[in-house]
């Protein structure tokens, strides 16, 4: 009879303890935005030591042109011996939807530069990155950009 009762006691307790560690370990909206801003402030300053440690070892990118881009292959574009002056972008209308341990969030990036006549010239891409949470981090697995026609 003692030990059903502490056979039931340590079944309910390790059932309480996964629950609660399966609802602490739900990824935070703002922790997905920042990794998202976190990629796009990489790219724009060539910091592919960034990109490396935020980009998951399976990283797949859609790029605007269509190809579909590993990590290694993303990391090796933004090596910061070829960067070149460019454009700003800032992030807009995102939205983030949780799944547990994973995040979705989609926006648009927002690009600006300013011309050699002194114009500004501006595109817009539609971004989304897909985000998930392993082992206690959380890190980009995919994106997949789309440039807004004018």
């Amino acid at each position: 009879m003692m030990k059903t009762k502490r056979c039931g006691l340590l079944v309910w307790f390790v059932a309480a303890l996964w629950t609660s560690l399966v609802h602490a370990a739900e990824l935070d909206p703002e922790q997905a935005k920042a990794l998202v801003q976190q990629q796009v402030d990489a790219q724009l300053a060539f910091d592919a030591t960034t990109l490396q440690r935020i980009l998951h070892d399976s990283y797949l990118e859609v790029s605007p042109v269509g190809e579909i881009d590993t990590k290694a292959k993303v990391v090796a574009f933004y090596d910061p011996a070829k960067k070149r002056s460019g454009p700003v972008a800032t992030l807009s209308d995102l939205n983030v939807r949780i799944y547990q341990q994973t995040a979705v969030v989609t926006g648009h990036v927002v690009f600006a530069m300013t011309m050699p006549d002194g114009n500004e010239n501006r595109f817009t891409m539609t971004g989304s990155w897909v985000i998930a949470e392993q082992e206690g981090a959380a890190s980009i697995v995919s994106a997949h950009y789309t440039p807004v026609r004018k």
